[in-house]
């Protein structure tokens, strides 16, 4: 299925964050936002959801954040109740998070989320080194145990992503057995971000067909064993698309300081955040006073362009699988070039790679992460 399948409303809980992962963009810097926006409105997120259900026939809601979600564990709380009064027909939730959490959470998530995405790179020498506690202590204990409940506790739709540094590009394999021994099935990872810290991954670092060949390399293992191993480059093999993913639909995506994004790469919607975020993907904003989210209909257009038609035109011209790509992460290629109509090099070299030795248009992946 294509990633434009994973039809659902995002809402970034808090940016405040109990960890100090070592290539967040925010985890030295988390002091620069403002009190007021570290934690999503309530009514902000209730009239989101209204919206959302008002216009769109999806009945998904994401749990995400610049920060740690369950640290507004009280707030996710009261939204699920209020999402799940409001629907006439079920309402699927989703929880992407670091799983650094008490039994407490564990057991209520178990209990009201559909599916539960937990960031863990892997071996605790891994995890430690790269996402240390905001106190610099280890992580990779109760994380572990989390995942492991969750596998316990008969929830099939628990699944791990990882983000690999540099090492961890030859140690794919290692990661897989890592995560089976704890009962998981669905895997997905992405590469450290070059732009945010060079010395954990640069493209110029790394050739993107040694990544690719790696990558494939686990994913074949990892398919003989029956578990899933997902990477963004891959996410559309599956189907002809128009758009790479929701944020190109888009689907809307809440801040903690009051505006509608359209992508994960834009978690905040204010000109004095613009170091931490993409304003080109902001298409809509709070306003508290009236109660009502005003959106951008001329920035919701221009976000909409970015598809396979205009792509054809421009930045994707003579390129035979751009039906299976859609011009790949709209948030990455934005960051790379500054431009919507536009594509990341590296990942564009990745995908066609993998587009040489993958199944398509099989229906094969189980699970849509991002």
């Amino acid at each position: 299925m294509g990633h434009i399948r994973k039809q659902m409303i995002s809402l970034y809980l808090s940016s405040r964050c109990n960890m100090a992962c070592k290539y967040c963009v925010l985890a030295t810097q988390r002091n620069v936002i403002q009190k007021d926006d570290l934690t999503i409105d309530f009514e902000f997120a209730k009239k989101g959801i209204s919206d959302f259900f008002r216009d769109y026939s999806g009945r998904a809601i994401r749990y995400y954040g610049a920060g740690e979600p369950t640290i507004e564990f009280d707030l996710m709380r009261r939204i699920t109740e209020y999402a799940r009064s409001i629907s006439t027909s079920k309402v699927t939730f989703e929880l992407q998070t670091n799983g650094f959490f008490n039994e407490e959470y564990s057991k209520w998530i178990r209990d009201n989320i559909d599916f539960v995405w937990i960031s863990c790179d892997g071996m605790p020498d891994i995890q430690d080194k790269y996402r240390p506690t905001i106190n610099g202590k280890s992580s990779s204990k109760i994380v572990a145990n989390n995942i492991t409940f969750f596998s316990n506790n008969n929830i099939e739709n628990i699944g791990c992503r990882a983000t690999l540094p540099l090492e961890m590009i030859d140690r794919q394999i290692e990661l897989i057995d890592y995560f089976i021994s704890l009962g998981v099935k669905y895997i997905c990872v992405e590469r450290a971000f070059s732009s945010i810290n060079q010395d954990l991954f640069s493209a110029e670092h790394q050739s993107s067909v040694y990544f690719a060949e790696k990558y494939y390399e686990a994913y074949e293992y990892a398919n003989r064993l029956g578990v899933f191993y997902g990477h963004l480059n891959m996410a559309n093999f599956d189907e002809k698309v128009r758009f790479n993913c929701r944020a190109c639909f888009p689907y809307p995506h809440l801040t903690t300081d009051g505006y509608v994004s359209c992508c994960d790469i834009a978690p905040f919607g204010k000109r004095e955040y613009i170091e931490h975020t993409q304003l080109e993907l902001i298409y809509g904003k709070w306003k508290p006073n009236e109660m009502i989210i005003e959106y951008d209909e001329a920035a919701i257009h221009r976000i909409r362009s970015r598809s396979v038609e205009t792509l054809r035109e421009t930045a994707c011209k003579e390129c035979n699988i751009i039906n299976y790509c859609a011009g790949g992460c709209l948030g990455q290629a934005l960051m790379e070039t500054g431009l919507i109509l536009s594509k990341a090099a590296w990942n564009c070299s990745v995908t066609k790679h993998l587009y040489t030795k993958m199944k398509i248009d099989e229906g094969l992946y189980p699970v849509l992460h991002s």
